[in-house]
């Protein structure tokens, strides 16, 4: 029997260095993670009281890129700056990647002009789909695997 996770999508992003940069996302599952991207390069303040019963700060290490390149193991939080050119994330495996989450930003806000494509691995999908593309100056997405594939959480 497999049992399926149910996903929440529910967060803000804030940039501690403009406090106008927040997202906040609604799902109605009743979890609001919160997520603030710090100046020392990590990410603070994942609340996920509900989903993983965390009643404390949460770091995750941030990584900063700007070609094309495979997303490593230790990565959680990718921040992409695309002013040079259209970058392209390549996805791990999803099998050996269940229940991990994935937080992909523009940093620079250049993807209007030069898109973030993220690739899952081989025949795998995102939502059903082969990439999945940000588009959007200072867009950002959250991605889940599930085991199989990978699921958006949201897109902003």
């Amino acid at each position: 029997m497999t049992t399926r996770r149910r996903w929440n999508s529910d967060f803000t992003i804030t940039n501690v260095q403009n406090s106008r940069d927040e997202y906040p996302v609604k799902s109605g599952y009743g979890i609001a993670p919160h997520v603030v991207l710090g100046v020392s390069g990590f990410v603070k303040n994942i609340f996920l009281r509900k989903y993983l019963g965390v009643d404390s700060d949460l770091t995750l290490s941030v990584t900063n890129v700007s070609t094309t390149s495979t997303i490593g193991t230790d990565e959680a939080v990718i921040l992409v700056d695309t002013s040079s050119g259209v970058v392209t994330l390549n996805l791990p495996a999803a099998s050996s990647n269940d229940g991990r989450i994935l937080f992909i930003k523009d940093e620079k806000g250049t993807a209007a002009t030069n898109k973030i494509t993220v690739d899952p691995n081989s025949s795998e999908t995102i939502d059903g789909k082969t990439t999945l593309d940000i588009q959007i100056n200072y867009g950002a997405v959250v991605i889940a695997c599930d085991g199989s594939n990978w699921q958006l959480l949201t897109k902003v």
